[in-house]
């Protein structure tokens, strides 16, 4: 068994069984949803929970038109989410990142969406070692390229290594595998957003 962790009283991945006002709050989507049964794991002693929600960001076309669809309810979601933990006392020992794997072109394609662009993106982190209200980085004008705070995914992973409280550049040395860093040892965290 796992030690450390309470019992929980309902069945862990019973969604009908957590109040539904709660259910109601977060709303009715499969990502909204999830976002609940991860607010339920956590608070049950979970230590990782990814939420990924299938809905089509991947806007190549009719781009203004999926975003009026999909962003209210990630705003929504990720509200719900962050004032639950909070709420609860557990937003301090709990990292939220919302993010995606790369960024979209700044201009409209032809047929009126947004294609892949890995030269600037966004994402937002909350709780844990971060700090609240801090934006980190810009880009120039036009959203083209990133003029200030670039930050490449080393310095990504360390940062969130630090937010937990673990060290980035700590030696691993497993038992038939090469000793190995959880972050190559030249990264460096943002200390911009960190506690």
């Amino acid at each position: 068994g796992v030690t450390g962790v309470q019992t929980c009283a309902l069945p862990i991945f019973d969604l009908d069984q957590l109040p539904p006002a709660d259910r109601e709050r977060y709303g009715p989507g499969a990502f909204a949803q999830h976002a609940l049964q991860a607010r339920h794991l956590i608070e049950n002693g979970s230590t990782f929970v990814m939420v990924a929600n299938g809905m089509p960001w991947d806007n190549h076309v009719f781009q203004h038109e999926m975003h009026q669809m999909l962003v209210p309810e990630l705003d929504n979601v990720l509200f719900q989410f962050i004032t639950d933990l909070e709420d609860r006392g557990l937003l301090e020992d709990t990292l939220v990142i919302a993010m995606g794997e790369f960024g979209r072109t700044p201009w409209l394609n032809e047929a009126r969406g947004r294609d892949h662009y890995p030269n600037a993106w966004s994402m937002a982190m909350a709780g844990a070692g971060i700090r609240g209200g801090v934006v980190h980085g810009a880009t120039d004008q036009l959203g083209r390229d990133v003029v200030e705070g670039h930050t490449d995914n080393r310095q990504l992973f360390a940062t969130i290594f630090r937010a937990l409280g673990i060290a980035p550049d700590q030696e691993y040395d497993l038992p038939g595998l090469p000793t190995f860093r959880r972050v190559e040892e030249d990264a460096q965290a943002v200390e911009e957003v960190l506690l």
